[in-house]
């Protein structure tokens, strides 16, 4: 089942901040892309849960935390920041 993957506006922003700031802009928007590709394909089987329904998902030093809406075949991305 492939789910779609949307951004709430603050994740947005956070996302085009670390992508404004990178000095390799392009690891970004592979990682960005990557965060993606897996969250479509199995967003409940990669990443680690957290509390409230929530789960976090690392790739490379990008970092998403999202919900699943199951009902909708969503995944809403909350926040996303650098790990550094």
């Amino acid at each position: 089942m492939n789910y779609m993957v949307t951004y709430l506006p603050d994740a947005e922003r956070e996302l085009t901040d670390i992508w404004l700031r990178a000095v390799n802009r392009t690891w970004v928007t592979q990682a960005s892309s990557d965060l993606d590709r897996l969250l479509k394909s199995d967003p409940d089987g990669i990443g680690e849960s957290r509390a409230d329904g929530r789960r976090i998902l690392f790739v490379t030093l990008l970092v998403a935390l999202y919900r699943v809406q199951r009902d909708d075949c969503k995944v809403v991305i909350t926040h996303s920041w650098e790990q550094f």
